[in-house]
């Protein structure tokens, strides 16, 4: 018996979906997630779908899964204490960051704390040049300048601190990202550093209860980029991670607008947490070079995503002025929405679709779990109707509106603003509240089809049944291409290319199912 397992964690319920390959089956479930170990709600919803569905746990042969694991242990700032290792003289460049201003009329501008506080920063005397070449040896550690180049300082520095403090993990740049560009490059192995210690120890975690359940199927991971790679890459790369969930999301809306013969689309996931949308023009997805995920800089090859803290569990709130609010604060899965009768007391959006009507009291989660109503009625009077002075059903028609707004201002960015036209695309909307909020933004963005998925809450997990594995590779050449030539072009993209197939054996993926697909990427200077 050959069956998959896709999991996807959100930040109220955790996805989980199983397909027999054999029969053609699929089963669906959601399990309320458990944010102080995720890996408890994948467990518990694993072994609820395999009891449903009658199948054994060494059946199981792929287990896909989509986390978010390294994301918030970036924006919570739960990360591990790291030290950071830099040329003499470039010790404050993760400080001084690039010289942009991204709100150009703010004069109170607030960047974000360095993950590495100055103190821990510590330079080493060596120098290494643009072109490899070694201009002053390594005294005692190792610099990140041109490390991209050639990487030896890097590696003994490894060594040294492997062997003076065991266990260490060490993070080197020329790993992580071996392109030059010294900000972008330590941001990204900072934040890789930073996170590595969350990633890597739910990974072992996880591994070893699913084998404990005799479950045999290898773990793979679900990238930013929307490629599988295995757990063990993640433990090492686990920046790498830091869109898995959106990225997910972000194929399933692909996936289904090639069914559906949709040539343009633009997907919104909305969880019990975040809205997260993507453009996909001509069949094919938009790509970033970096993401800035909560002021941070992470330069890795990811499916451009923006998300924004609107979903189910968003908190409807008035501010000091006395004007309605939704978010970014949420409910969560503890105590979750006012309805879910589990100590939540502020009303939220899944409070106000519930008394409008639009969601149904007795039959949420396909008849597992029961709303109450009159905790939502009673929630939304108390915070928001009387204080705005409103009857239930204003207050809760406020509240779809606002967050509306909020939704569609994140599209608007995504599509208006680069110069693609909503009314050209069609909406596909997944995820718990993707549905309940489609008509309305499709009716003030102009969208002229709206497409909705036949199990769009756990559509994300789907999407994780479907995808590949893929990688990016990366190398740096400061050429002018009047003096390159062709022969030393096709040398690095063969080495680049040696190396993608090393991977891919050590993964179990043979030659004839590869592709490779080159790029370059150049700029005027």
């Amino acid at each position: 018996m050959t069956v998959r397992v896709g999991v996807d964690v959100g930040g109220t319920f955790t996805d989980v979906v199983c397909f027999d390959e054999q029969n053609g089956k699929l089963a669906l479930l959601k399990q309320p997630s458990t944010p102080k170990d995720p890996s408890e709600a994948v467990l518990a919803g694993t072994r609820r779908i395999l009891a449903e569905i009658g199948v054994a746990p060494d059946a199981v042969s792929l287990f896909f899964h989509g986390t978010t694991v390294a994301t918030n242990a970036l924006l919570e700032r739960k990360g591990c204490r790291v030290a950071l290792l830099v040329t003499e003289g470039f010790r404050d460049v993760l400080q001084i960051m690039r010289q942009d201003r991204p709100r150009l009329y703010d004069y109170f501008v607030a960047r974000p704390e360095p993950l590495v506080p100055r103190h821990l920063r510590f330079e080493a005397s060596e120098r290494m040049l643009w072109t490899g070449e070694v201009h002053r040896p390594l005294d005692v550690a190792v610099c990140l300048l041109h490390s991209y180049a050639n990487s030896t300082h890097e590696e003994q520095l490894r060594q040294w601190l492997e062997a003076a403090i065991p266990g260490v993990r060490v993070s080197l740049s020329s790993e992580i990202l071996p392109e030059f560009k010294e900000f972008e490059r330590m941001s990204t192995t900072v934040v890789n550093a930073y996170v590595l210690p969350e990633v890597s120890d739910y990974m072992n975690r996880l591994q070893g209860a699913l084998r404990e359940m005799r479950t045999d199927a290898p773990l793979q991971i679900m990238q930013s980029n929307g490629g599988l790679m295995t757990a063990a890459r993640a433990s090492r790369h686990g920046v790498e991670t830091i869109l898995s969930g959106p990225a997910a999301g972000a194929l399933t809306g692909l996936r289904l607008a090639q069914q559906a013969g949709v040539v343009n689309m633009i997907s919104i996931d909305v969880g019990g947490t975040s809205a997260d949308v993507a453009l996909g023009y001509n069949g094919q997805l938009r790509f970033a070079e970096e993401s800035d995920i909560g002021g941070y800089l992470i330069k890795v090859p990811s499916i451009e995503i923006q998300t924004v803290g609107a979903g189910g569990g968003s908190i409807a709130w008035t501010d000091a002025g006395g004007s309605l609010q939704v978010g970014p604060y949420s409910a969560g899965a503890e105590p979750g929405p006012t309805c879910y009768g589990r100590g939540g007391s502020d009303p939220t959006v899944t409070d106000a679709n519930l008394i409008l009507g639009r969601l149904s009291a007795g039959y949420f989660l396909g008849g597992r779990m029961r709303l109450d109503p009159e905790r939502a009625r009673q929630a939304i009077l108390d915070k928001l109707a009387g204080p705005l002075n409103l009857s239930l059903e204003q207050a809760a028609e406020g509240v779809l509106r606002v967050i509306n707004a909020v939704m569609a201002k994140v599209i608007r960015r995504l599509s208006v603003e680069r110069g693609y036209d909503p009314r050209e695309f069609t909406l596909i909307s997944f995820g718990g509240g993707g549905p309940l909020q489609a008509v309305d933004l499709a009716l003030d963005l102009q969208f002229p089809k709206v497409l909705i998925p036949p199990t769009p809450g756990v559509s994300s997990a789907l999407g994780l049944l479907t995808a590949d594995f893929r990688h990016d590779y990366v190398r740096t050449l400061l050429w002018r291409t009047n003096s390159c030539s062709l022969e030393e072009l096709h040398s690095h993209l063969t080495s680049l290319r040696r190396q993608a197939q090393v991977q891919m054996a050590e993964e179990g993926l043979s030659a004839d199912s590869t592709i490779f697909w080159p790029q370059l990427d150049m700029r005027y200077a």
